[in-house]
């Protein structure tokens, strides 16, 4: 896909720059689902922090 990319939008700088802007879109999906992996897994520590309680023998 980076060749294609590169074929088509010429030579020079312009190649380079549309294949990081496709890059950086491509990426921009799954950065966001990470940052919400990201926030759910901190609020299931904190959940799972105050659900235990000292002496219960977990």
């Amino acid at each position: 896909m980076a060749a294609a990319l590169l074929v088509a939008s010429g030579t020079g700088t312009a190649a380079l720059t549309t294949l990081q802007t496709v890059a950086i879109l491509i990426a921009l999906p799954f950065s966001v689902v990470l940052l919400a992996m990201c926030v759910a897994l901190v609020k299931t520590f904190r959940a799972d922090a105050a659900s235990s309680k000292p002496g219960r023998g977990r």
